[in-house]
């Protein structure tokens, strides 16, 4: 005898990202309905085990993060923004940075964002100065290749750090830019 399957879903998608959908599938949990065609009576609805999705899910995958100057509130020279925490053994292995906004004001001299852990600030990705005037080609990309570094204990939080000379972060009145992180979490 031939089992035929059919998947359906009923998800609104449009102008959804595909970091959306991860987080989506990690906050529910899917029901399978065995349908036989035949009898309401006997169709069935099993509940999947959300573990063994999110572990399909282990696969590296970018996710994005935007700043902006609004959310630097410390008055201080340095400020550090949690953008996520990784799993049980996680692997960056990859950072990009873009601003699309120069971050300026209060009498700032330079401001720069690392990525890095709370042992080491710049672990991922070093300095990157948001202070110039955004352009196509002003980025940065750093390519994780030490692994020793890269894998984590559980629970590691990844962040950015801001670096202000000449005025507190929470004195800067422009900037924006957005951290993609390419990771993964090993089941």
């Amino acid at each position: 005898m031939t089992q035929r399957f059919s998947r359906a879903a009923d998800l609104p998608l449009a102008n959804v990202t595909r970091q959306d959908f991860y987080d989506l599938v990690e906050q529910i949990k899917p029901l399978l309905a065995l349908l036989d065609g035949s009898d309401a009576a006997t169709d069935q609805t099993l509940e999947v085990n959300s573990d063994l999705i999110r572990a399909a899910l282990k696969v590296p995958r970018w996710k994005k993060f935007s700043i902006s100057h609004d959310d630097l509130t410390v008055a201080a020279n340095n400020e550090t923004e949690v953008l996520f925490e990784l799993g049980t053994t996680g692997y960056v292995h990859a950072v990009y940075m873009k601003h699309s906004e120069a971050f300026t004001g209060g009498g700032a001299t330079l401001v720069t964002a690392s990525v890095g852990d709370a042992g080491d600030p710049s672990l991922y990705a070093g300095a990157f100065n948001v202070f110039q005037s955004p352009a196509a080609a002003v980025n940065q990309y750093n390519t994780i290749t030490d692994s020793n570094a890269a894998i984590n204990v559980p629970g590691i939080s990844v962040q950015v750090q801001f670096q202000s000379t000449g005025a507190y972060c929470n004195a800067l009145t422009t900037g924006e830019m957005d951290v993609w992180v390419l990771y993964s979490e090993m089941p």
